[in-house]
């Protein structure tokens, strides 16, 4: 992880606050919490039906903010199951290196 974005990870545990905290409560306010990724489909939708598929500075700006909050989320559940976000990567790199092995093999 980059130092900054290590920084960053520091900052998020300190702020955290929330119900369940450290407990099968804290993984649900979590999850649920990922619902913001609704809030940035949103965002994407409004620049397909308002601004005609153009992605303004504006619409980019709001689109940043909503990434935000899923990596927020993301990040704290990574801490509520004691595992990195690094470690989550890799997984998700190997899953997707098996699917595309697979896919080879099939065709």
């Amino acid at each position: 992880m980059s130092d900054w974005f290590e920084k960053w990870h520091s900052w998020r545990k300190e702020q955290s606050r929330y119900p369940g905290q450290g407990t099968f409560a804290g993984i649900v306010y979590c999850a649920l919490g990922l619902g913001e990724a609704g809030e940035l489909i949103g965002e994407v939708k409004k620049a397909w039906r308002d601004d005609r598929g153009s992605i303004s500075d504006e619409r980019t700006e709001k689109i940043i903010l909503e990434l935000g909050d899923v990596l927020w989320y993301v990040d704290a559940m990574c801490e509520e199951l004691n595992v990195s976000l690094e470690e989550v990567a890799t997984a998700n790199r190997k899953k997707i290196e098996a699917r595309k092995a697979h896919e080879r093999s099939i065709g």
